[in-house]
């Protein structure tokens, strides 16, 4: 009698496992329709994941790409301040503001930052101290509560600069310069710096470049960082360079977004933030071809307002769509003929006359027709009738995009 019961015991039991099977495969197969879907074991237990839902609707442009869940999550609005730039980060109830545009834009900063229900920040981080990204400094300091304010070792005499150190006097603030390899959180995040690597004479150069990591995914700002800083970077770091979502630096300028820095990027995003109609031309056609050429998507404040990106650590969404909108800032087609031209007759009267340019600033030397020539300052610029040997000898390296 007990192995009848026995029996009959064990044949109930393995069609309740069978069932149970059977019902987890039904309710996969069911979920396997939702393109951003991520499954883990963890994820059928009943436990607060803390993994932010997706609600964004897909589209063919979104990035959809799955990796185990996290529990980190990041929100990052690129701030439509016109020609200047401003990023706010959030993530688990902690900020951080990189840069604050221009004078007028100190207070349309605070209005967003009350908007998004920000009372203090933990990082204002300022990439330089230009006045498109300094300018509102002052109103923010000096109405925000803020933990943490990084600076460059780098000052510049002019009256947006001499009113954000007014701000940090009044507020008690002591500056933090920032080091390479230096990490710290965010919320659930991590941020990582990279750069500048050493001093340079130019401000642009000397811009803060922060990378950050939300579980699988990562964001790479680079203030204005031009050639020289990003050939630094690029050499320092390499394939840790790597990220999701690229903050076009110098708002698109042509000497800027290096080929070889976007290589090691490769980003799938990439978000220009400028004035429409700007003065300078931005963005440049220059660095929009190198962008579209690694096949990133591209997002515009001067044509969309402010963008919103945001990381469950796993998938990327935003709003508005990217708008992969490919055209050039400059004002007209004349404008972008007279370059070419320019560009076409300075490699031209150095071609007659010598073998090879040199950078005597960031000791690099280049063939007579390489675009780079162009970004080399007059007082930096000498030309040389040596061979290769001989310029290489003499402590020179020849360019990454050249290569002479």
């Amino acid at each position: 009698m007990f192995k009848i019961k026995t029996a009959i015991i064990t044949s109930l039991l393995s069609m309740l496992i069978l069932t149970g099977c059977s019902q987890n495969t039904i309710a996969l197969a069911q979920n396997n329709n939702s393109v951003n879907a991520t499954y883990d074991i963890n994820s059928f237990l009943p436990q607060d994941t803390g993994v932010v839902e997706n609600t964004t609707t897909t589209n063919e442009n979104q990035n959809t790409q799955s990796y185990q869940q996290t529990s980190a999550n990041l929100t990052v609005n690129y701030i439509d301040i016109g020609q200047g730039d401003a990023e706010l980060l959030t993530s688990d109830g902690h900020s951080m503001l990189i840069d604050t545009g221009t004078p007028e834009s100190g207070s349309k900063i605070r209005l967003f930052l009350q908007k998004q229900g920000v009372q203090k920040l933990d990082y204002l981080v300022l990439t330089h101290p230009d006045s498109d990204h300094i300018g509102g400094a002052a109103s923010v300091i000096t109405n925000v509560p803020i933990d943490t304010v990084m600076m460059p070792d780098y000052q510049k005499d002019n009256k947006y600069y001499k009113g954000l150190i007014d701000a940090l006097n009044y507020r008690y603030i002591n500056p933090t310069i920032p080091v390479v390899g230096q990490t710290f959180t965010l919320g659930s995040c991590t941020v990582k710096v990279l750069g500048p690597i050493r001093k340079y004479d130019d401000p642009n150069n000397n811009s803060i470049v922060l990378k950050v990591t939300c579980g699988n995914n990562s964001f790479i700002f680079v203030g204005d960082a031009e050639e020289e800083e990003l050939y630094d970077i690029t050499n320092h770091f390499g394939a840790e360079l790597d990220s999701d979502v690229y903050k076009v630096g110098h708002h698109g300028s042509h000497n800027s977004s290096s080929e070889s820095f976007l290589r090691y990027v490769t980003p799938v995003f990439s978000v220009v933030s400028c004035a429409e109609g700007n003065s300078y031309g931005y963005p440049h056609a220059e660095s929009l071809i190198r962008l579209r050429s690694i096949g990133s998507h591209l997002f515009r404040t001067d044509k969309q307002g402010t963008i919103t990106i945001k990381s469950d650590g796993a998938n990327i969404t935003y709003d508005p769509s990217p708008c992969d909108n490919w055209t050039p800032g400059e004002n007209t087609q004349n404008s972008q003929s007279s370059f070419a031209s320019t560009q076409d007759t300075t490699s031209t009267s150095i071609v007659e006359s010598s073998q090879y340019v040199l950078n005597t600033n960031t000791k690099k030397f280049h063939r007579p027709d390489c675009s780079s020539i162009a970004d080399i300052k007059e007082k930096n610029k000498k030309i040389s009738n040596q061979s290769r040997d001989e310029i290489i000898n003499s402590g020179f390296k020849p360019c990454k995009r050249c290569n002479p």
